[in-house]
């Protein structure tokens, strides 16, 4: 209560509602007259109490500075020119000034601040759940869960179900909160669990996971993009303006980093060193230092190295190794950097493709899925993958529930998803570990019997396409040359016709001649007889 009074008071000094200030004398600055005249909307002014009753004393005072400050320059900026008289009223200033545009565009700003000194206060704060003592052998879901994540130090973990978001306590084995899905994509946990992302077409919000309640709203940035860096700040990428910005919760304020370029797929912390960070974008490696003073914190490059390949980062194939000294890729092949001095290592494993991996609880372990392509054999099986002993161990997945394997780090354990449920593992199941290069080896005959017994398939198939094709002229030969032989006859058999014709038709004439002779003299036989 007492701190609602105190914010309420604020809210007065600063000019939202009427003209008092904290020792109760009445203000009327210009300033405080427009503000008046255009009072912010409930929604900021319940975020300016919610603020204040979080904060302490000192945070108070900060608060209030900063919030004075950005209600002065809202007035002045959307009063641009206009000073309003000593006994204008805050009709004749509305009537004035007219147009609002201006001011809903500052109380967004305004809202978008206070929401991020509010999740700036939510990050400060111990973990919403502590990690189990005893880890929970399942997480249960209330339908199919198609995406998980778990926060790096608190016991709280994050399911994307069908039809829900909810936020669930590893402790209890029960939802802190649970909503309809209204998102087209959740993105990470902060590290005490308190905080969450989630992309709602080309913008993104930051929501309270045991409320649900959004605190701000990023537009052109994406929840892939947006990554939580430590207890006070973010690093995301804009995409209306390919820039990439640190955000510090503490003042509100973005920084742009001129530094970090070409796309920003992740940011894990880097081993040993406080305040320090490797950066990577889609072929590039970037270690950077965050420095903190009375202002806004500053960022300092402090070396960068490119990859051997494009990387990009994904929840299925990429990942940081328990210990924090290791990250990796596991897309198409997989490739191991180590955070301390950002050297990238190639593990050749062709001709099997990785499609997934998954970090385990044990920091020299990898699970990969593999493929040879075109090989029936040889596709989709899961290996462990051990990098100091350079061996692979199949794992036996007829002993899982499912094949989806995720990694929790705040209990170190390897899990699998299925269905509604994750099932958290004590082991998994492997067959005996064989050397990387035996593997590769069988595989490299395998694939070449395969492209053989393809060689030879495809060489039956053209000398059975030759001898169809062969069949076919000399059929087409054959027809050819019998069509030749009917056309032949039937001309014979025409001119033989014509010839028939030809003569029965001089027969009729010498007949019809005979026996016009034979009238011719029958008449002059008659004529001459006394």
């Amino acid at each position: 209560m007492k701190y609602r009074n105190l914010a309420a008071c604020t809210l007065l000094s600063a000019g939202l509602l009427s003209g008092c200030n904290m020792d109760g004398r009445l203000t009327f600055s210009a300033e405080d007259k427009i503000n008046a005249a255009f009072p912010v909307p409930e929604t900021v002014r319940f975020s300016q109490v919610t603020l204040l009753e979080q904060a302490n004393p000192e945070q108070q005072d900060d608060i209030r500075r900063q919030l004075k400050s950005r209600l002065r320059l809202r007035a002045l900026e959307c009063a641009k020119d206009y000073t309003p008289p000593w006994y204008a009223s805050l009709s004749d200033i509305r009537e004035k000034m007219g147009d609002s545009t201006c001011f809903a565009e500052g109380d967004a700003s305004l809202q978008t601040w206070l929401g991020l000194r509010r999740a700036g206060m939510q990050l400060s704060q111990p973990a919403l759940r502590e990690i189990p003592s005893t880890v929970p052998p399942y997480i249960v879901a209330s339908s199919t869960i198609q995406n998980a994540r778990f926060a790096d130090k608190a016991g709280v973990a994050l399911l994307e179900a069908r039809e829900t978001i909810e936020v669930m306590d590893l402790n209890a084995n029960k939802a802190i909160h649970r909503a309809p899905k209204d998102t087209s994509a959740i993105g990470r946990l902060s590290s005490n669990g308190r905080l969450y992302a989630v992309g709602l077409g080309q913008r993104l919000q930051i929501r309270e996971s045991a409320t649900g309640t959004t605190l701000a709203d990023l537009p052109s940035v994406y929840p892939h993009e947006f990554h939580w860096l430590d207890d006070r700040t973010a690093l995301y990428k804009r995409n209306d303006t390919h820039k990439t910005f640190l955000l510090d919760f503490v003042s509100g304020a973005e920084i742009e980093l001129p530094m970090i370029q070409r796309g920003l797929t992740a940011v894990v912390p880097a081993p040993g060193t406080p305040n320090q960070f490797v950066v990577f974008t889609s072929q590039q490696a970037s270690r950077i230092e965050v420095i903190r003073g009375a202002g806004k914190p500053e960022v300092r490059l402090v070396s960068e190295r490119n990859l051997p390949r494009p990387i990009h980062w994904a929840t299925n194939t990429s990942g940081v190794l328990p210990g924090g000294k290791y990250a990796f890729d596991a897309s198409r092949q997989l490739t191991v950097v180590n955070l301390d001095d950002m050297q990238a290592r190639e593990v050749q494993t062709e001709p099997l493709y990785i499609q997934q991996g998954s970090a385990t609880p044990d920091a020299d372990k990898i699970i990969i899925r593999g493929f040879v392509q075109g090989v029936p054999n040889y596709g989709g099986k899961d290996y462990v993958l051990s990098l100091s002993a350079n061996t692979l161990a199949e794992i036996d997945v007829s002993q899982l529930p499912s094949r989806n394997f995720t990694y929790v780090p705040s209990v170190n354990r390897q899990a699998v998803i299925n269905d509604s449920k994750i099932t958290l593992l004590d082991h998994l199941p492997t067959r005996p570990p064989v050397p990387l290069s035996n593997v590769v080896a069988t595989l490299v005959d395998a694939a070449n019997q395969h492209k053989l017994e393809m060689f030879s398939r495809e060489q039956a198939m053209q000398d059975t396409l030759l001898r169809a094709q062969q069949n076919r002229e000399a059929f087409q030969t054959r027809l050819m040359r019998d069509e030749d032989q009917r056309r032949f006859e039937m001309q014979a058999r025409q001119r033989e016709l014509e010839t028939n014709q030809a003569r029965r038709m001089r027969d009729r004439e010498e007949q019809r001649r005979q026996m016009e002779n034979e009238r011719r003299l029958r008449r002059e036989s008659l004529t001459t007889r006394p």
